[in-house]
């Protein structure tokens, strides 16, 4: 059975995790697929009403075999995803 973990990063940008949970503890609305921190203002009014998001991709790199995921990216989508709870 897979686990899954949740992200959270405060106003300082300081990351904690919570988990782990199965799917049946994490049972809500999820968007993904092209986020990046350039794209969480078009979902913030869902993310503020409980919807979770999910990112990975356009984190990445260009390098072969799907590229290297690129903690500047990573930190921006952070930030940008903790702004739109606000």
């Amino acid at each position: 059975m897979s686990s899954y973990f949740v992200i959270h990063m405060n106003e300082d940008g300081e990351v904690s995790f919570d988990g782990p949970f199965n799917k049946d503890e994490l049972l809500k609305r999820i968007i993904a697929g092209g986020l990046c921190a350039e794209a969480v203002p078009d979902v913030a009014h869902l993310i503020r009403s409980g919807s979770s998001i999910d990112a990975e991709g356009r984190l990445r790199d260009d390098a072969p075999d799907g590229g290297n995921l690129d903690l500047e990216r990573v930190r921006a989508y952070l930030q940008a995803a903790a702004e739109a709870t606000r």
